[in-house]
């Protein structure tokens, strides 16, 4: 494989950072608007999170597409497959990132580093954030993001670059 082609494009870079500013201009009105959140701070740093699991699902999705998809002649096919990656790498990425602000809060009450008891800790407080994640948080994507990830779905599949 060409390393040309392990980098991702400028494009794809693009599309991606554009998705995430978007997603992070989404979520903090959606919530503010609709699940009626007050505290800017609270719904910015929230809103930064999601954006960045959009912006990171989306750039490693699109670069996917690039690398194996592109040979697809029909482009329904691929716009298809390019959606369903796209939405659980957003899922995914959004999720692990929650997960990791959760280690980082409940660490100080954790056994020590590599311990039995540390490992059982990790695996349980990720378990429990990206449970918390799928059951309350999936929501706060909203429409917008939905939306977000068909337009740059969309925008991949027109062309083959």
């Amino acid at each position: 494989m060409q390393r040309s082609r392990i980098i991702p494009s400028a494009g794809t870079w693009f599309a991606a950072i554009i998705s995430g500013i978007l997603g992070l201009l989404w979520t903090s009105i959606f919530m503010f608007g609709w699940f009626g959140w007050q505290n800017p701070v609270k719904i910015s740093v929230v809103g930064l999170f999601y954006g960045m699991g959009l912006s990171l699902g989306l750039l490693v999705a699109l670069q996917l597409d690039r690398l194996f998809m592109t040979g697809l002649k029909r482009r329904w096919l691929r716009l298809s497959l390019l959606l369903i990656v796209a939405v659980v790498l957003v899922i995914g990425f959004t999720a692990g990132l929650l997960a990791i602000q959760y280690r980082f809060y409940y660490a100080q009450w954790h056994e020590p580093f590599l311990s039995r008891t540390w490992m059982f800790q990790l695996f349980f407080t990720t378990l429990g954030a990206v449970a918390q994640y799928g059951i309350f948080g999936i929501r706060y994507h909203g429409v917008g993001a939905l939306l977000i990830i068909l337009a740059t779905c969309w925008w991949a599949t027109r062309t083959s670059h």
